[in-house]
């Protein structure tokens, strides 16, 4: 019988195999190989939420993205059994770059948007919170390209705040599946 030279080093090796053989790896957003129902999926979920009318700018342009997000630009048809309420805000803040003569150059676009799920069957809410998205911009001499900038700024910050509304969503309707 051969001798090992180590014998904690081969048993902590085969325990180490037989943990890691039993861990799984998966997509937070992908569909469940155990789920045999696709309106179990957290996409199929997703797609069934409906986004209540903006009241503000800042509230649309986070809903145009998180439309977009969670449905992938497919069509949502028959009674959505969630409802999603945002209430979005700007704000604009220099980064503190200051040129002597035209003061500061660089500046952060935060939105900011507060969301509420709700499931139509039941009263309390499913998840809410608040998250932002946040994009940079520069001034320059031209009062067009500085109010463009400014915009174009808006919109990337809305998409992230969008991103991340809708993980957050993912993760609260993992955890009430």
């Amino acid at each position: 019988m051969p001798k090992i030279a180590n014998p904690t080093a081969s048993i902590l090796c085969v325990f180490l195999c037989i943990f890691m053989a039993s861990c799984q790896i998966q997509a937070l957003h992908s569909t469940s190989p155990q789920a045999t129902v696709d309106t179990d999926s957290i996409p199929a979920v997703l797609r069934s939420i409906e986004i209540d009318d903006p009241k503000t700018r800042f509230d649309q342009l986070v809903r145009n993205e998180l439309q977009f997000a969670i449905a992938g630009g497919s069509k949502r048809t028959g009674d959505l059994p969630y409802t999603l309420s945002l209430s979005s805000s700007k704000s604009v803040r220099s980064i503190g770059i200051s040129d002597v003569d035209f003061g500061p150059r660089a500046f952060f676009v935060t939105i900011s948007s507060k969301y509420v799920l709700r499931d139509v069957r039941k009263a309390a809410p499913l998840a809410q919170g608040s998250q932002q998205g946040t994009a940079s911009y520069d001034r320059v001499d031209q009062e067009f390209t500085n109010i463009r900038s400014e915009r174009d700024a808006e919109i990337r910050a809305a998409k992230a705040a969008a991103l991340r509304i809708r993980q957050a969503l993912a993760i609260a309707i993992e955890k009430s599946l």
